[in-house]
């Protein structure tokens, strides 16, 4: 039996705790970044609806990459955890990864390690890396 938990519960629905789930988020992805020696630079300010579509987006241009995260309320039933690459929008060269989640204590350590792994990876091809995490 798991002992998997739900992370930030009624995000949503509670102004508190989804403040709580996007300084999570933020404190995660810069410490990475930080770690990899990798500063955000900021295209615009960036403010979000409440449906935590994304819950964050950081640009780093020094190394055309980006990260969006979508965190999505947890259902009993599955656990939800998709990753993929695409191109931005507005720049062909510049890659976005793409995380959508239901934050639990399972999850958690493989977003981080997926975030890690963006941030090491210098090629341009991302698929193998995600399949080998999320598998």
């Amino acid at each position: 039996m798991s002992n998997n938990k739900e992370l930030f519960k009624n995000f949503i629905n509670d102004n508190e705790v989804f403040e709580k789930a996007m300084s999570y988020w933020e404190d995660t992805v810069n410490e990475i970044a930080k770690g990899h020696c990798i500063e955000e630079e900021l295209l615009q300010k960036n403010t979000f609806d409440r449906d935590a579509n994304p819950i964050l987006y950081k640009h780093y241009k020094s190394i055309n990459k980006s990260i969006r995260i979508i965190q999505e309320e947890f259902e009993e039933d599955s656990e939800h955890l998709g990753a993929w690459v695409q191109k931005h929008e507005e720049d062909e060269n510049h890659s976005e990864l793409v995380i959508s989640v239901e934050l639990t204590t399972d999850s958690k350590p493989v977003v981080e390690t997926l975030i890690k792994a963006w941030f090491e990876d210098l090629s341009n091809d991302f698929d193998e890396t995600l399949d080998n995490i999320i598998s």
